[in-house]
This record gives C-alpha cells, structure tokens and sequence, in this order.
C-alpha cells in the first residue's frame, strides 16, 4: 500500500476492502459483548484483546491489524518471526509467539517435531526442540515478545507419569537456555539425569536434590528421603546411608558440592528424641560426605502452612543438630520464606547463626510467589546481611511466580537480590 497517500483507518476500513470491514465489525461486536459481561460480574480492570490469526485465514495480518485498531485490539498471536515486523510496523504485541518445527525422521517416520502431536513426552525430540526452542526464545526476546507455546505430544501408548517426566527433562533444557539471558549461575534441586544438560550449558547445582525409593516399612509404603520420611527414624538409616552414599558421589563426580536431606515428620516423636536419631543417621554418611568434600544440608521448613509436622522447623534445632553431628560437612539450608512464618527475626538469626547456614532459598511471604513489593520481605536488606557475614555460596530463587512471564519473575528476582 503507497504510504504516502493521505487516508485514515476508518475511510480504509469502510471504504476500501469489504474483508478488513466485514472482519472489524464481527470482532468489535464479540469483544463489545465480552466487555459487557464483564461488567456484568463486576469486573472492573481492563481486558487485554489478543486474537489468534490463524482463525482468520481469508484475511492478510497487515489487513488484521488495520482492522484490530478500530476496536482496541492490542495483540495478535501464535505468529512467526517472519510476521513480527508487521506487528511492530502497527504497534502490536504477540501474547504467544507460536511454537517452532521441523520435519525429521525418527526411526523411519517422518514427525513435525514441535507440532501438537510430536513434543515434549518423548526423549528422543529433546535435542531437536532445545534446538528449535533456542532460537525462537531468542528471536521473541529481541521482539519484546513474553510468552512462546509448547506442547506435550500425544501419548501414543505412553502413560501419563512418563510423558509428564519426560515433558520435564525436556523443559528445564529451555530454563537453562533462558537464564543466561540473566546471568543465572545454577539450577537446583535436579538429579543425576540432569547433570549432563547443566554441563551442556555450564551452569552449577548448587543444591542436588535428595535420593529417595519407595520401602515396606512395618507393612506401610514409604518413600524414604522425601520430606516426611527422612533422618529422624532408625529403620529409615540403613536406606538412607545407601542412598546417600551413591549420590554424594554421583554429585562429586559431577563437580556439584551440596546434597539436600530432610529431617522427617515428628509423628508422635518428641524432637529430643528426633534430633538424636538424626545425628546417628548423618553421622554414618559423614565420612563418605568429607571424603568427596559434599556439604550435606538439611532444609527448615514451615510447619504451620506447608509442610505439618515436619520435625526440623526451628534454626535452634537445625543448629543443636550441626553441634551433636560435629563435621563441617553437614550444615542447614535457610529457606527465608519458611523461617520467616515460623519464627521471624530474619535478618537477626543471619547474624547470629550463620556459621551453621550453607545454602538460602527465597520465596515472598505470604504466599511463596514473587519476592518484590507484593510481599512483607525487605530482600535487598536480607541480602546485604548475608553478604556481611562473608557468604561466598549461592542464594537459590524458590518462589513460585504468578505472573504469566515466569522468566521474567525469575530475572526480577535475581535482580532483587543483586544488591
């Protein structure tokens, strides 16, 4: 269209292509009617319009967008890079930038990797879609675009706990990716399978995750070494001193430094009792931990909200327990959101026991979501005080965003605590 020739949306709208003029008017009446029963149920804040083009097939996107502006539509989505300078030529945004593919073949079939039925539910896609997923990320993130789409595959056969595990392998592969756009320097909490990715794309674990299998213990299923069912039982010892064992040196191996552990649920024990059991347990994996120079460290965490009845839920009792195991390799990891429910004097416990602390997790209180202004915490002012007390390891993000731009939470977070 020659630019240069003097008209208005409106005159072009209504006068130039019936198309545009026919699509402007349906989509005003459908987002008209959509504002009116928003009112209806008292919602006052202002919607945000997007549209998927590719329901309008019989109309250009140039002419879609010329339309869009008639009645306040603000994004359109599930579009390539090939499409974002149109969008940037009529201001628009992208609120889902559509899902890279490739046709390969995969055993003998062809597949459109990245398509709705080939995702991420099958391992063998993996180094196809970080391929993929790489670049789009990239291209968004240049465009200003938040927010690119994925799918998980068909199951094809496969259950659904296999497909949702291997969904997650694959996903954290796009983590990776899109931290060092932000400077991320590790990502915990993975296991073994993951280590070769980290490596992949030099990142630390700064806290490996615990090992855990399920037992028959007394005739009731347990998962020993998850939160409930950890170092504060007898009968749990003799599985945990051979899980842990394997993966202090996987982690060694690995270069990773510190192994996460957990106490256990009280369930009737007293945490006398409990505090003594532990150390029995821990003091058996000791000299397996200072042989390979592995921190061992134990989370505190709430029991008032989120994990009931979890035994080591006071830094008082985390730190008696580093006094009676007596090694260097064994400390605690302050998770901030969790001490702050159950006991508060954030900043006055960092001063005063430090010495027992390896490892700090952030989260907002209430609600463990993002840690700025929407939450009680002073974060900057928590960092400066764990910097003063010379801490040269890792604060780990552990709040659980809300907003639809996860990354974006993540980076504000790591932001925040840049101080």
């Amino acid at each position: 269209m020659d630019n240069s020739s003097p008209f208005s949306r409106r005159s072009f709208v209504t006068g130039s292509t019936a198309t545009i003029a026919a699509v402007a008017a349906s989509m005003n009446h459908r987002f008209s009617l959509a504002d009116e029963a928003a009112k209806a149920a008292g919602v006052t804040a202002k919607i945000n319009h997007s549209v998927c083009k590719w329901c309008y097939k019989g109309v250009t996107l140039e002419e879609l967008c010329i339309a869009g502006k008639e009645f306040g539509l603000q994004s359109i989505e599930l579009l390539d890079p090939a499409d974002f300078p149109m969008l940037k030529k009529h201001g628009y945004d992208c609120a889902m930038v559509n899902y890279p593919s490739i046709k390969v073949d995969i055993g003998g079939k062809e597949k459109k990797v990245g398509s709705i039925p080939h995702g991420f539910n099958r391992l063998e896609h993996h180094d196809t879609l970080v391929e993929l997923y790489e670049a789009q990320i990239k291209t968004a993130a240049e465009a200003g675009f938040k927010q690119v789409i994925c799918f998980s595959g068909n199951r094809d056969g496969m259950d659904d706990e296999e497909g949702l595990k291997n969904c997650a392998v694959g996903l954290k592969k796009e983590l990776c990716i899109a931290g060092k756009e932000f400077g991320l320097q590790s990502i915990e909490l993975l296991d073994p399978a993951d280590f070769p990715m980290l490596k992949k794309h030099g990142y630390d674990c700064a806290m490996v995750n615990y090992p855990s299998i399920k037992v028959d213990i007394g005739g009731k299923e347990k998962k020993v070494g998850s939160i409930p069912h950890g170092f504060n039982r007898l009968e749990h010892h003799d599985t945990l001193v051979e899980l842990y064992e394997a993966q202090i040196k996987t982690a060694a191996e690995a270069g990773f430094k510190q192994v996460i552990c957990f106490s256990g649920n009280r369930d009737g024990m007293d945490d006398e009792e409990g505090l003594k059991n532990c150390a029995v347990g821990l003091k058996k994996i000791m000299p397996i931990a200072e042989k390979h120079g592995i921190t061992i460290s134990m989370e505190l965490l709430n029991s008032k909200v989120n994990h009931a009845d979890y035994m080591c839920d006071l830094s008082s009792w985390g730190a008696a327990l580093c006094d009676e195991v007596g090694s260097e390799h064994f400390k605690l990891l302050y998770d901030i959101y969790h001490m702050q429910i159950m006991e508060g004097d954030i900043i006055a416990t960092i001063k005063d026991r430090h010495q027992y602390f390896s490892h700090y997790h952030t989260g907002g209180v209430p609600g463990r979501a993002e840690i700025d202004d929407t939450q009680e915490l002073n974060y900057p002012a928590i960092v400066k005080a764990i910097e003063a007390t010379g801490f040269k390891g890792y604060i780990g993000q552990e709040f659980i965003p809300k907003r639809d731009d996860k990354i974006a939470s993540l980076k504000q977070g790591v932001e925040i605590c840049r101080v």
